[in-house]
């Protein structure tokens, strides 16, 4: 369990210094960006773009937006923040271990390994290589304007982790199972994006 433990601090590190700013061409959107020199690929569901000011390829973040929001002119049917966080090479912990890792993250240790202390987490959903987590968060623990709700799911693109996040906006917060169905559409995308590859 402590290996978890520690895979999860990893998973749940701020984007910080996590290398240069992502360059993409004024005017220009992209909806799909290779991490780590092209070791995993990051696609959004339809409608949602890389934010190129607030990811880092390199450290292997990423956050989408809506494309409408990053220069593009088409908006998704829910509005949401998405992030993948990427780790490093040998990450890999989910395959094979999804009953362990989702009995981990029902636990105040778990939480706690995520930095989420004092706030709720529930649904946690076990399939084939995934691990699906809604996470409800005290409204001063998030940036104005972000939801208090979010949802994650921990998978394994070849040897590495991979956490994808969807975060409710605050405006136009989703439902459990609107936020569930974006993120297990997001999940897809990058899956196919990295078959693909």
């Amino acid at each position: 369990m402590g290996r978890f433990v520690s895979i999860l601090a990893l998973a749940f590190l701020t984007a910080c210094n996590l290398g240069p700013l992502m360059q993409v061409t004024p005017g220009q959107t992209v909806s799909a960006v290779a991490v780590y020199d092209g070791a995993v690929t990051v696609a959004g569901p339809p409608s949602y773009c890389i934010d190129p000011e607030a990811s880092r390829p390199s450290g292997g973040f990423v956050l989408l937006a809506a494309c409408g929001t990053v220069g593009g002119d088409d908006y998704p049917r829910y509005s949401a923040l998405l992030s993948a966080q990427v780790g490093a090479a040998g990450s890999a912990s989910v395959s094979g271990s999804e009953p362990v890792l989702a009995s981990l993250l029902e636990t105040s240790e778990g939480a706690a390994s995520m930095g989420l202390t004092g706030t709720g987490l529930s649904n946690v959903r076990a399939g084939d290589n995934e691990v699906v987590v809604m996470i409800t968060r005290r409204a001063s623990d998030v940036p104005d304007g972000v939801g208090t709700t979010e949802w994650r799911v921990f998978t394994d693109v070849g040897d590495r982790l991979v956490t994808l996040t969807v975060r409710s906006i605050a405006d136009e917060p989703l439902s459990a199972d609107d936020g569930r169905r974006l993120l297990l559409r997001f999940l897809e995308a990058v899956r196919q994006a990295n078959r693909a590859a």
